[in-house]
């Protein structure tokens, strides 16, 4: 049950840790990682964030084509809403607009789900990193929707 925890956590500060990230490059954020344990990240959203105006970004999640079928036809597809319902964050859907909702109450059917279609895609990781018992910070090249 700890380690289911901590895959949640830390699921949730990849989230807000590369939304957060700069154009050239974001890092994501493990905080207590376990000595030693593979950590493997997956960019299942790509993120574009563009200059609105002066000092005003703006952010545009689309899909990741090695995911595309996961969003479109799979089980990701029970996770896009077409109503934001509070700060839920936006993606384009082959042209339509639509929103990510993931909660405390769906996150781990999520993380299962888009796991088990990783493995039956043969989808690779996109970062791999090993624990060191503390906190680890993960640059990444390329902003996007991370799951681990």
């Amino acid at each position: 049950m700890k380690k289911l925890v901590s895959i949640v956590l830390a699921l949730a500060l990849v989230l807000l840790c590369v939304g957060a990230a700069f154009a050239e490059g974001g890092s994501l954020k493990i905080l207590s990682s376990e000595q030693s344990t593979q950590y493997d990240f997956y960019r299942v959203l790509d993120l574009e964030i563009t200059e609105i105006s002066t000092g005003v970004n703006g952010y545009n999640y689309s899909l990741n084509t090695k995911w595309h079928a996961f969003w479109t036809t799979g089980a990701g597809k029970d996770y896009l809403v077409t109503t934001n319902s509070g700060s839920l964050n936006a993606v384009s859907v082959d042209g339509t607009l639509k929103y990510i909702n993931l909660s405390e109450d769906n996150i781990v059917d999520f993380t299962n789900a888009a796991m088990a279609y990783a493995d039956s895609a043969s989808i690779a990781a996109d970062k791999t990193a090993t624990g060191t018992g503390s906190d680890l910070t993960v640059p990444v090249d390329t902003l996007g929707y991370y799951l681990m």
